[in-house]
């Protein structure tokens, strides 16, 4: 199941991205790339995609 990430989850993600990356994007363009972005909620043991599947979006 995929979502629209919520104003929360959009905000913890930048934080995180903060943290972790060297290069920091400006918060408008961080925006743009965060309000494309889906949320998708996966099961214990869920995959997100098949062995052999080729998705250049993951």
């Amino acid at each position: 199941m995929s979502e629209i990430l919520n104003d929360i989850e959009r905000e913890r993600l930048k934080r995180l991205l903060a943290e972790e990356c060297t290069y920091q994007l400006d918060d408008d363009v961080m925006d743009e790339f965060l309000s494309r972005m889906k949320l998708v909620k996966l099961n214990k043991g869920d995959y997100v995609f098949d062995e052999g599947e080729y998705n250049p979006s993951v």
